[in-house]
């Protein structure tokens, strides 16, 4: 029986799991039944018990996020490299946490290099579940869309010494398991002698797409279609594609809601602020990060994802699992649970792709709060499952 130690960058709080570390919950917790985990380190977690074990990365981890939290509300530092000396403390705390009597380390951060290098020297089979797409790759759309910006915002995608550890950490992994064509492709192009996992086709089950059967769904008593929008916005998550399409469209808070949920890095906050006029009386909410998904989404009757590139969105899931119809690009890996006409709509990432999906959105969901479908996606459970499965057959 194998023992494996699972890792996740971002935190977890007593009903409350970030990004990939929902994931990596998941995984922890099929582990543990099995047998195998040895215990899931995240960034922080409170004094609270898990139903397995898990840890902070270090005992100093929480005094260490607690400064830098203070750092961050008072813009100290700026995003990207606070993201980066974050990461390479918890590289560190993570490094000292490694034993021969690991047998597999699975990771859903890239940005490891201390780490995965003590694991290949201590004979330990490293396992990378990234998030999103290849870094080389995000690198290049990030600094494209500069251009289309008129500003050069620097972010965790283009900051140089986040990527200079992220080419010293891919060496030393072993398997890759892409869970999104988007991401396994984009692996199986820059790295060739990776062994990149595809989701077994076994795998990949969807629930049956089951037609609404009541006829049109109503929005209770509102007057207005809500458009909803999730992420920690950087350059990448096309936020501020989305708002501009919404502007050309002049839509009226009479008819239209736009709700935009989850921080901003702040100079792209500034680009928006600067670019478009968001005063009170408009259209669009901002609501900062939400840590109540099912409250979020229960005001939503269409959720938008404008990613220039994505591995994801876990967001497009949560909103499908909920039988809200969901306009995606073509960037977002997981848009191809996105089926059109039936779950909503696919459209490519340019300006005039986005407001044509925007309008259709508007269309579609001006009578029916999802087009005619309940739960027609997989589940974060199932994805952790598949994870499970194939590194127990390593």
């Amino acid at each position: 029986m194998k023992k494996i130690l699972v890792v996740s960058f971002q935190s977890i709080t007593a009903d409350f799991a970030e990004g990939m570390a929902k994931v990596g919950y998941e995984v922890s917790r099929i582990l543990h039944q099995r047998g195998e985990l040895v215990t899931f380190v995240v960034s922080s977690k409170g004094s609270y018990d898990t139903p397995f074990p898990s840890t902070n990365c270090s005992a100093l981890s929480r005094l260490f996020f607690k400064i830098f939290r203070i750092f961050d509300c008072f813009h100290i530092l700026k995003p990207h490299i606070s993201r980066h000396l974050k990461e390479v403390f918890f590289d560190l705390s993570v490094c000292r946490l490694l034993s021969p009597r690991i047998d597999v380390i699975i990771s859903t951060n890239a940005f490891m290099p201390r780490t995965f290098r003590r694991a290949k020297c201590l004979g330990l089979v490293v396992v990378l579940v990234p998030g999103n797409p290849e870094e080389e790759l995000i690198r290049q759309t990030v600094k494209d869309e500069w251009s289309y910006l008129g500003s050069r915002i620097e972010d965790a995608y283009s900051c140089n010494r986040r990527f200079g550890a992220y080419q010293r950490s891919m060496p030393n992994v072993d398997v890759l398991f892409g869970f999104s064509n988007l991401i396994a492709d984009s692996f199986e192009m820059r790295f060739r002698q990776l062994k990149v996992v595809r989701r077994p086709v076994f795998f990949a089950r969807r629930n049956e797409l089951v037609r609404s059967r009541g006829g049109e769904k109503t929005r209770s008593s509102k007057t207005y279609l809500t458009v909803g929008y999730l992420a920690h916005t950087v350059v990448l998550k096309g936020l501020h594609r989305l708002i501009s399409v919404w502007f050309d469209l002049g839509f009226e808070a009479t008819s239209m809601r736009l709700i935009v949920g989850g921080n901003i890095d702040k100079d792209l906050g500034e680009v928006i602020a600067r670019d478009f006029r968001l005063t009170r009386n408009h259209s669009i909410e901002f609501i900062g990060q939400v840590t109540d998904l099912d409250g979020f989404f229960n005001r939503l009757d269409v959720f938008v994802v404008p990613s220039l590139i994505d591995g994801g969105p876990l967001t497009i899931m949560e909103a499908l699992q909920r039988s809200i119809p969901v306009l995606a690009t073509n960037g977002c890996g997981y848009s191809q649970y996105v089926i059109n006409g039936i779950n909503g709509w696919v459209v490519g990432s340019t300006i005039n792709d986005l407001r044509v999906g925007i309008e259709k959105a508007v269309a579609g969901g001006a009578t029916v709060s999802s087009p005619g479908i309940q739960g027609s996606v997989d589940t974060i459970e199932d994805l952790a499952t598949a994870i499970v499965q194939n590194v127990s057959a390593i």
